[in-house]
């Protein structure tokens, strides 16, 4: 699958992408500041609606009702 400049992805396993861009300065916070800009859009998620933990029969029964329409959400502390 062809990215962008000529580069292209064939299998991809993301350490040994970040170990390389360790090795050049600021390249990292590069990355990853690039990523965090994607994260209301190419990585945004829907919730439907978030539970308990001591909700969990009922959060996986509103699950299997509606799983197309976003994801749902465990607390763990309250």
């Amino acid at each position: 699958m062809e990215l962008f400049k000529g580069k292209v992805l064939a299998g991809f396993l993301i350490y040994n992408h970040l170990e390389e861009l360790a090795q050049k300065e600021g390249e990292l916070e590069k990355f990853f500041d690039g990523v965090n800009s994607l994260m209301g859009t190419v990585f945004y998620s829907q919730i439907q609606k978030s539970f308990k933990v001591t909700e969990l029969d009922e959060a996986l029964a509103f699950y299997n009702e509606n799983s197309s329409k976003g994801k749902i959400l465990l607390r763990p502390n309250n």
